[in-house]
Parts: C-alpha cells; sequence; structure tokens
C-alpha cells in the first residue's frame, strides 16, 4: 500500500468494494456468496490504512484527531 498513492488506490479499492456489494444482492448461489463477502473484506481492508495515511499527509497535527474520527 506504501507504494501506490492513496489518491489511485482508495477509489480503486471503492469501486471494486461496490461492485462486489452490488454482485452479492445478484448472486444466488452459496458458494458465490461466500466468495463475494470474502471480496468485500479484501477491499473493504485497505481502506483505514488509507484514512490514517491521509490523516497524517494532508491535515496539521492539530487536525488529525478530528479528521480520523469523522472518518471512522
Amino acid at each position: 500500500m506504501d507504494h501506490v498513492p492513496p489518491r489511485v488506490l482508495y477509489p480503486a479499492c471503492l469501486l471494486l468494494w461496490s461492485l462486489a456489494t452490488v454482485f452479492m444482492g445478484i448472486i444466488g448461489g452459496f458458494v458465490g456468496l461466500i466468495a463475494l463477502r470474502l471480496l468485500v473484506g479484501v477491499f473493504e481492508a485497505p481502506a483505514y490504512p488509507i484514512n490514517n495515511r491521509v490523516a497524517t499527509a494532508w491535515f496539521p497535527e492539530r487536525e488529525r484527531a478530528s479528521v480520523i474520527g469523522f472518518s471512522r
């Protein structure tokens, strides 16, 4: 995650997470639902480290606690 800029990685993860979530409403098989649920978790996992990275890089130290609290 440190090698890819947050402006690229965050939207990509958000788009893929959204697609996996949409497909969970379409797919009816048990195995497909389990696979999509795993993908939702995989694509959601980078969100918290990216949020912290953005908060520490883009905001001054006195505003970081508010930004991190708001992004959760």
